[in-house]
């Protein structure tokens, strides 16, 4: 199993590693039926889309007092690497996905919500949602492991 994630911010450049183990058995379990059902409400004002999931990668929008926030693109295998960077890049001026980049790793970009917050609703929320971004991507590795296991 997977054990690190790596997440980068497009709009900001920011760029962390992310530990399996910053992520409680409790938060995958009451994110799972989100995940399985293609989204839905979760914690508090917070809602989320699944707009793809397969064995190679996940595409999915997190929601904030319903309006979108941000877009979060989960590759997981090598072979959806370019497929999904260009789509999480399209209209920027950022480089080709380097090929030696950790997987899983984990693409995020900010919808047009943040340019008409103020500075104060942004920081009350904005380690809730780094945090939401990576829950949602372990989750989705962990079912995609599970599926891929219980297929064999």
């Amino acid at each position: 199993m997977m054990q690190m994630l790596t997440h980068v911010t497009i709009d900001t450049r920011y760029f962390r590693q992310s530990s399996r183990s910053e992520v409680g058995d409790d938060i995958i379990a009451r994110l799972l039926p989100v995940v399985v059902d293609g989204g839905g409400a979760f914690f508090r004002e917070f809602d989320v889309t699944i707009l793809r999931r397969d064995a190679t990668a996940a595409i999915y929008d997190i929601e904030w007092m319903d309006t979108p926030f941000v877009r979060c693109w989960l590759c997981m295998d090598r072979s959806a690497s370019d497929e999904v960077w260009d789509l999480a890049t399209a209209d920027t001026a950022h480089p080709p996905v380097p090929t030696d980049m950790p997987l899983p790793w984990l693409a995020t970009r900010f919808g047009h919500l943040t340019e008409t917050m103020v500075h104060d609703d942004l920081r009350s929320i904005w380690t809730q949602i780094a945090d939401l971004e990576r829950c949602l991507a372990w989750t989705i590795i962990e079912l995609t492991a599970r599926e891929r296991d219980s297929a064999s």
